[in-house]
């Protein structure tokens, strides 16, 4: 009896990819940067807010490497390029949390640090 990848076993190949839990991304998906975000809000917080925009793949509050302090900031990477321009644009300058003194700042994280066609 082969047990390389049954369930019954409990065992998985090796040689095989790890297994995706959660939506995937498309390539042109980007990264958002989050600020003014209060640092009493974790991620189970912030995910509904902008879950409504669209599937996420990845949301991370930025901590402090020393300290794990929340630094009142996060990358938010949508599945789809659509979902995080639809986010961006309802929630930069517009949407002030529970508890924060501003509104959200919600921005492409460009790498070549700026945008590109003006």
């Amino acid at each position: 009896m082969d047990n390389s990848g049954d369930a019954q076993s409990g065992t998985t190949d090796p040689t095989s990819p790890p297994a995706t839990t959660g939506p995937a991304k498309e390539d042109d998906a980007v990264k958002l940067f989050v600020g003014q975000i209060p640092k009493d809000l974790g991620e189970e917080a912030l995910r509904p807010v902008f879950a409504e925009y669209g599937p996420i793949f990845e949301l991370t509050v930025i901590r402090d490497k020393t300290t794990g302090t929340h630094r009142g900031c996060a990358f938010l990477t949508y599945c789809t390029k659509e979902a995080a321009e639809a986010a961006e644009a309802a929630l930069h300058n517009n949407y002030k949390l529970p508890n924060a003194q501003n509104a959200l700042q919600v921005c492409v994280n460009w790498r070549g640090g700026g945008r590109e066609g003006g």
